[in-house]
Parts: C-alpha cells; sequence; structure tokens
C-alpha cells in the first residue's frame, strides 16, 4: 500500500477538508473567504487557513492565481483536487448514513 506519509500530514491540519469541499461548490474562492466564513468554514483565522491552503497546494490539489494589480489571491482546485472532493463527499454519505 505503501506509504501513509500524505494521510499522516493532512489529518492532523484543520481546515483542510473543509477548504477543499467549499472550493468543489463555489469553484474558485479569494483567500480572505477561505476563513472566518461561517457556517461553511468554521476556520477563524488565516494562518489556519495558509497552512490549509499550503498542504493543498503541496498535494495539487488548488491552484493559486493573483488578480492583477493588487493582493488578492484567488483559489481553485485542479482536476486530481476535484476528484479528491468527490471522494471525501462519497465518504461523507457513507458516514452519515443509518
Amino acid at each position: 500500500m505503501g506509504s501513509w506519509d500524505c494521510i499522516v500530514d493532512i489529518e492532523g491540519q484543520r481546515g483542510f477538508f473543509q477548504i477543499l469541499l467549499n472550493l468543489f461548490e463555489h469553484q474558485k474562492m479569494l483567500q480572505c473567504h477561505l476563513y472566518n466564513n461561517k457556517p461553511k468554514i468554521s476556520i477563524s483565522n488565516n494562518a489556519t487557513a495558509v497552512r490549509a491552503i499550503t498542504l493543498l497546494l503541496k498535494y495539487d490539489l488548488v491552484q493559486e492565481k493573483k488578480k492583477e494589480g493588487c493582493n488578492a489571491k484567488y483559489y481553485q482546485l485542479t482536476s486530481k483536487g476535484k476528484d479528491c472532493a468527490r471522494l471525501c463527499m462519497e465518504l461523507h454519505d457513507l458516514l452519515s448514513n443509518d
């Protein structure tokens, strides 16, 4: 089965799956909407969101786009990220069905 390093890497990072699934739902989001955006995302600070985004980038699940002329950063899922989000939704459905 190989190394579990990637699972160990992400399992302790708060917001990883919340951001992944919100990007799946909304296609593209500004970084500032990836935290303190209740009820969808329970991350309350930028540093936590940045750590989660860093891991999403590391595993090629999101791509970052910068808007010309300002500091705004947008994130959207890669095709690999969309596949991962679909699997997460399947897991959610499996676990929430009685």
